[in-house]
């Protein structure tokens, strides 16, 4: 609870805060953790629970919400039912959003910002270790602090295990240092991040962890070069201020490596602004190539075509079977 709490506070909410909550209040502990977090801070709280967005925008604006506590792709739904019944952000009062459960990009982030007119912060925890509470973002954006009184952060080589100098990029490793039912030593999270303990504008002296940028489960090695699909999905960011549906095709051809990227694009995309498409493939393939130094083809794929070939996955490696 207390921990929730500070996590709160580092995203700007006090007790003056009607804080939303549309997480599922099970035995996942993000609905009922920052539920008691937020009272703690002595905000008012509305357990939105897993109602469907529709209701939660009738909800935040009946009862005046300032605060939104969700996924990331949930506020985008959310918004896009403020669009839908004609109005505009200042019908629902929303000032911050404090957003956990899954990754998302700066392009993403804005486009929450700009939609819904708040602040958005990135929260991390585990369903292991605590969530939400082991670090939180700032309203300065500049990383999510680690609360160190109760978890001990290393960053090591996924592949040798080694511990890593302060600022490189490895997998996040984390000590309970509090907890009594099931402490954990030295656990790997599987997630990639790097940590930063340069001064923070917001006054904290917290240690910082960046931005996920993927899973070790997920490193894919190509000709040598290793990367997550993560990175993959930031450039399509960028290029295409989407990030759409992709999937890695991997086969080898003699000693080679070849990739392919199958994204999904409807089937009105493909009549009418295939020339455009076009354009922004090449230059993502160039993009890919000068950032990641792999060679890739990217293919546009029909929604059924794509569902039928992908099954699903995010990594179809055809290597061993080639």
């Amino acid at each position: 609870t207390e921990v929730s709490a500070r996590v709160l506070c580092a995203g700007g909410v006090t007790k003056n805060d009607v804080v939303q909550i549309c997480f599922d209040y099970s035995l996942f502990g993000g609905g009922l953790g920052f539920h008691y977090g937020a009272e703690l801070v002595g905000a008012s709280v509305i357990p939105g629970s897993n109602l469907d967005p529709t209701r939660q925008v009738v909800i935040a604006r009946d009862y005046r919400t300032t605060a939104l506590i969700a996924t990331p792709g949930f506020a985008i739904r959310l918004a896009a039912v403020v669009r839908e019944k004609g109005l505009g952000p200042a019908d629902i009062h929303l000032k911050r959003g404090l957003f956990t459960g899954e990754p998302f990009s700066e392009r993403t982030r804005k486009q929450i910002e700009d939609e819904l007119n708040i602040k958005a912060t990135d929260n991390y925890g585990l369903s292991e270790i605590a969530w939400p509470g082991v670090a939180g973002e700032c309203e300065k954006k500049k990383g999510l602090h680690i609360f160190e009184d109760q978890f001990i952060p290393e960053i090591i080589d996924p592949r040798t295990k080694e511990v890593l100098p302060l600022g490189e990029e490895g997998e996040l490793v984390l000590t309970t240092i509090t907890k009594e039912t099931f402490p954990l030593i030295r656990y790997r999270t599987g997630d990639i991040t790097a940590l930063d303990a340069s001064p923070c504008g917001c006054g904290r002296t917290l240690i910082r962890m960046k931005k996920v940028a993927g899973r070790t489960d997920e490193m894919v090695t190509i000709n040598g070069v290793s990367f997550f699909p993560s990175q993959i999905e930031h450039i399509f960011s960028q290029i295409w201020g989407v990030e759409p549906r992709s999937c890695l095709e991997i086969n080898r051809r003699g000693n080679q490596d070849i990739v392919n990227i199958l994204v999904k694009v409807s089937e009105k995309i493909f009549f009418d602004e295939m020339k455009k498409l076009q354009d922004l493939k090449s230059k993502v393939e160039r993009e890919i190539y000068q950032d990641l130094g792999i060679s890739v083809k990217v293919k546009l794929v029909e929604p059924d075509s794509f569902s039928r070939e992908t099954k699903g996955k995010r990594v179809i490696d055809k290597r061993e079977s080639s």
